[in-house]
């Protein structure tokens, strides 16, 4: 196999002490081993650096980037992209890891298909099990309306450097949803992307502290709030670099979902922001598969805020109520056996 193209690997780093060397190492232990591992580290307070520096020792491989202050992945994966040596880039999260020869058989697929990127499927790790993600079959994929559905995250893709920086297909820079402008971006300028089945990523759900296990930053708008700009910046890149990528189902989807995690005092405000987003689309009932998308593309659109909310709140309520009482049973059931006894 030619090995002569490296590969560069990112890792944005903030206070990964407890995972990061897990990560570290099954980056660099990978069986094709013409890689860097560019580390960016956001200002971390915990030992993360000291870890990333003791490796360094053995390994001229991994390169440690520090930011003067605090920017978010989004920032901190552009800068590893602007800093990278590789003909091809990949990502990883600093508490997840890759499996030992993912980097190859991303590597080979890509070189026999001749495409830009090619993306992987991957696996849960929840407590002690292990949860298979069958997301993609083995096909060489053209992007259309569905590739909106796509799982957003930068992980478990191998991708032409070169592409990404001939096209400005850059991270948003805020704390959460910085992922989807890239993704987007990447699906809007490419002609094909192959989709394997291969399982080379190992995400790491046991990470209490993780940016997608809290939804919040300390100190920082709720997830729902920055969702919307980040959504209207999205569709402004479709618009502009591809059209036929414009998923209307998707996006009312998105956008009604988003509703659910908004609080209160931002409510109402938000839902104007909506139905400014959306007030251009002209959409008609053929144009939804679903009728109640349909019915809450036109709540949307006109900013029904009221009946948004009883749609919502309600929703999240009722669900919330459930969890709760979903244990009733077995308690009674518990207290009876002992009762008995």
């Amino acid at each position: 196999m030619n090995k002569t193209e490296k590969i560069s690997i990112i890792m944005p780093v903030y206070n990964g002490e407890k995972w990061i060397e897990r990560a570290i190492y099954s980056c660099l232990n990978q069986t094709y081993d013409n890689i860097e591992l560019i580390c960016v580290n956001d200002c971390s307070q915990d030992n993360s650096v000291a870890i990333i520096k003791q490796i360094q020792k053995t390994d001229n491989r991994l390169v440690l980037i520090q930011n003067r202050e605090n920017v978010g992945q989004g920032i901190c994966r552009n800068t590893g992209i602007a800093s990278a040596t590789g003909q091809y880039v990949a990502f990883i999260d600093q508490d997840d890891f890759y499996e030992v020869d993912a980097m190859e058989r991303m590597y080979c697929v890509i070189q026999k298909h001749k495409t830009k990127a090619v993306f992987a499927n991957w696996s849960i790790e929840k407590g002690k099990e292990i949860i298979p993600q069958n997301h993609y079959s083995n096909e060489l994929y053209r992007p259309d309306s569905r590739s909106m559905c796509f799982f957003i995250s930068p992980w478990a893709k191998l991708i032409d450097i070169h592409f990404i920086r001939e096209n400005c297909i850059y991270f948003g820079e805020g704390f959460v949803a910085e992922d989807r402008p890239f993704q987007v971006n990447l699906l809007a300028s490419i002609d094909c992307v192959y989709l394997m089945n291969d399982y080379v990523y190992r995400w790491n759900r046991n990470n209490e502290n993780s940016i997608t296990m809290t939804g919040f930053n300390k100190g920082r708008r709720p997830r729902a709030l920055v969702y919307l700009s980040v959504a209207s910046k999205c569709l402004d890149i479709i618009r502009d670099k591809n059209p036929k990528l414009f998923n209307p189902e998707y996006e009312i989807y998105s956008f009604y979902n988003a509703c659910l995690k908004i609080p209160l005092p931002y409510f109402k405000s938000c839902c104007y922001q909506i139905s400014q987003i959306i007030g251009k689309w002209e959409l008609k009932r053929s144009d939804f598969a679903k009728k109640k998308n349909w019915e809450k593309y036109r709540q949307l659109k006109n900013n029904s805020w009221f009946q948004i909310f009883l749609g919502t709140k309600v929703k999240e309520f009722r669900r919330n109520l459930f969890k709760k009482v979903r244990w009733i049973p077995y308690f009674i059931f518990k207290l009876k056996s002992k009762g008995g006894k």
